[in-house]
């Protein structure tokens, strides 16, 4: 009973790393992490993995015209509602097409 297949240890590692925070932000309570602290867990993941953080605030927001997300931000007792973008571009130019994950972290 062999691999027929290399097992890509680093990628599996990531991905368990990848799963593991999830898990971790999930079990959080909403008193620990709020939308505020949310985007700071972002901000500084990406200063730490070397991607681009983008934070949009409600009034950035109101001017992108993104009604839906305001309707519901406004249940909000401050201004911490948010979204962020996240963006990472690998040095080395890539044949693969690009990738887009979209998701969504509600507080």
């Amino acid at each position: 009973m062999g691999l027929t297949e290399q097992v890509d240890l680093e990628r599996t590692v990531a991905e368990a790393r990848g799963n593991n925070l999830a898990r971790w932000l999930t079990a959080l309570p909403p008193n620990v992490l709020d939308a505020r602290n949310y985007a700071d867990a972002l901000k500084q993941l990406a200063a730490e993995h070397g991607w681009q953080y983008k934070r949009y605030s409600t009034k950035e927001l109101e001017k992108m015209g993104a009604g839906a997300f305001l309707a519901v931000a406004q249940g909000n007792d401050d201004d911490s509602a948010s979204i962020v973008r996240l963006r990472y571009r690998p040095g080395k130019a890539s044949a693969k097409p690009d990738l887009s994950l979209v998701g969504k972290g509600i507080i």
